[in-house]
């Protein structure tokens, strides 16, 4: 199996990249998917408010950056 990628920084004033343990306790896994039971129907509206927020904010960037294409 071969080793990590080998990293080659073009200009050496560049802040070189964090090693994976200085920020891998802060990675985020849940891809957006609630990690816990809702134990009422007001746990189940926050949960689907906010993902409608969610919705709402990436569909005004993607409409954003297709304009900026256009």
């Amino acid at each position: 199996m071969p080793g990590p990628p080998e990293i080659i920084i073009a200009d050496p004033s560049e802040i070189p990249p964090l090693k994976i343990e200085d920020f891998m306790d802060s990675i985020d896994t849940r891809g957006g998917y609630y990690q816990g039971i809702a134990k009422s129907m007001k746990d189940f509206r926050k949960e689907l408010s906010q993902a409608l927020v969610n919705r709402d904010v990436e569909r005004k960037i993607f409409e954003k950056n297709l304009a900026e294409r256009s």
